[in-house]
């Protein structure tokens, strides 16, 4: 991740993490690097989009995916 961070392009875009690995050995690590959340799988979809609206804030559309 840290890797990201030095693209300029890249430097203020919102990080999630997700992963399947073990969650107390990098959770703290991807915090402190400057991940907004940090999800363990399985995750609920639900949980995932509202994460990610309050991340994105107005920019987020309001339904992404029609019925």
């Amino acid at each position: 991740m840290n890797w990201l961070r030095r693209m300029d392009e890249l430097k203020d875009t919102p990080i999630v993490i997700i992963t399947g690995s073990e969650p107390e050995k990098y959770k703290e690590r991807a915090l402190a690097a400057g991940a907004v959340n940090f999800f363990h799988k399985p995750i609920e979809n639900d949980e995932l989009l509202a994460a990610i609206r309050r991340t994105l804030g107005d920019q987020a559309p309001a339904d992404p995916m029609p019925a």
